[in-house]
């Protein structure tokens, strides 16, 4: 089996009906995180400036084997951002989280749709890569601005 079957994944949905999407973490292995905190925000720029979203910090409980946490369902708008989540994922009696990260280009088209397992819905599949740092969610949060924020460039 490849490495998509039992690595935890992003499934992004775009719900054109009522011009949300949904964003969500699936576990398809039979580990059990015992706690689940993300980090998700929006960046949009141009040639002199750039805009941030506010950032949040999403306090999850358990992620049970085989099932899924919904992060975020949100309008559609939305998507003229880039979109940045990290996770810190807590596997059952492991003090040290795995931290992973994606990010999701603007508009959201490069990502085919396909089945998405677990869900049992037609999506976008985003792969989940380790972060480069060795700070937690709650770490990154104490040294960044939360709030929305322009800037421009010199």
């Amino acid at each position: 089996m490849n490495s998509m079957s039992f690595s935890p994944f992003i499934a992004f949905i775009k719900l054109p009906d009522t011009f949300e999407y949904e964003a969500y973490l699936v576990n398809p292995a039979n580990i059990l995180y015992e706690r689940v905190v993300a980090l998700t925000w929006g960046t949009s720029s141009d040639i002199d400036s750039m805009i941030e979203t506010e950032k949040a910090i999403i306090e999850e409980g358990r992620l049970e084997p085989n099932s899924f946490i919904r992060l975020e369902k949100n309008r559609m708008g939305l998507l003229d951002y880039v979109l940045i989540y990290h996770l810190d994922l807590y596997p059952q009696n492991i003090s040290v989280p795995v931290m992973v990260h994606c990010t999701l280009p603007k508009g959201h088209w490069e990502y085919p749709l396909r089945h998405l397992p677990i869900l049992e819905r037609e999506g976008m599949y985003i792969h989940l890569d380790a972060r480069p740092d060795n700070e937690t969610v709650e770490e990154e949060a104490k040294h960044m601005v939360m709030e929305s924020r322009f800037i421009t460039f010199d």
